[in-house]
């Protein structure tokens, strides 16, 4: 997520700090370095790089010298932005502050701060709960006994990432049976391994089985429609905590802690997902030529 900051204060700034931007997965160190873009007024007094602790959410502007130090004049627009990376797990946004020193050296309590504290989608550091932004499934065939192709295309707002092996699970197939490209896990629930490629938030995902022959009560004419649910689990990112730091649990990891979980969600069906009871498709007898003593063709 792209941050951007602008401030205009009527006392001159010596410092400034971020505080309460917890929410991203960027664990690898206590402090991090973190590029920032600014305008002239902030390239003047501070460094390039800001210092982050991801951990407590805090961010402090660098001094370029810290001898002697020349503020920011009062009523001189303060403009950066700067980049980090959203947790995979959904969060209202965090309370944060910005604050600047409006006098010099370290000891000093001259301070003015702005808080935030309002959570909306466009609040620092709102995260989206993960799930499906599109979800839609269709079927081939509809005879009995066919073989029928469920392709299922779904879109999401959480990346599917390389080196990994997330997880799709399906439910209430019947009555389709001898399903290929799936796993059967029992009572009814499939599990498709998902190929994961870096920041793929499109796919798309095929199972092959065999229509029930039969599935119908007396009087219907189709079975179903079923409506199958989904889901889809990423679980090889959950974070450990060794040496007082949160670290990934093994290398192909992204990012600590990026677990992925979309909770089941009904599909939209997009062709009729049901089977044909067994009828006749047309039926018909007739005679070719009514003559008497004949013996009749029918």
């Amino acid at each position: 997520m792209s941050f951007q900051v602008s401030l205009l204060a009527n006392v001159p700034t010596y410092n400034l700090k971020i505080t309460g931007l917890t929410g991203s997965t960027e664990f690898v160190s206590e402090v991090i370095d973190l590029p920032i873009v600014a305008n002239d007024a902030v390239r003047r007094v501070f460094q390039g790089i800001a210092q982050w602790q991801p951990k407590i959410g805090q961010l402090d502007l660098k001094l370029l010298s810290y001898e002697t130090i020349t503020p920011i004049s009062a009523n001189n627009r303060i403009e950066f932005n700067f980049t980090i990376i959203n947790s995979f797990l959904g969060q209202p946004a965090p309370a944060s502050t910005i604050q600047i020193q409006y006098c010099s050296g370290a000891t000093t309590s001259c301070n003015v701060n702005v808080s935030f504290t309002t959570s909306t989608p466009s609040s620092p550091l709102f995260i989206q709960n993960q799930k499906f932004t599109a979800l839609n499934i269709a079927q081939t065939s509809s005879l009995p006994g066919a073989t029928n192709k469920i392709t299922i295309w779904f879109v999401t707002n959480v990346p599917l990432v390389a080196g990994r092996l997330p997880k799709m699970r399906i439910t209430n197939l019947y009555p389709l049976s001898g399903i290929t490209g799936a796993t059967y896990l029992g009572n009814g629930e499939y599990s498709v391994d998902l190929a994961g490629s870096l920041n793929e938030f499109n796919n798309s995902v095929t199972i092959v089985g065999t229509n029930a022959l039969d599935c119908c009560s007396e009087g219907q004419i189709l079975c179903g429609p079923y409506a199958p649910v989904i889901s889809i689990t990423d679980g090889s990112g959950t974070c450990i905590y060794q040496s007082n730091k949160v670290k990934c649990r093994d290398f192909s990891c992204l990012t600590p802690c990026d677990e992925v979980k979309i909770p089941p969600t009904p599909a939209v069906i997009e062709g009729l997902l049901q089977v044909d009871c067994p009828r006749f498709i047309s039926a018909n007898i007739s005679q070719v030529k009514p003559l008497l003593l004949r013996q009749q063709k029918t």
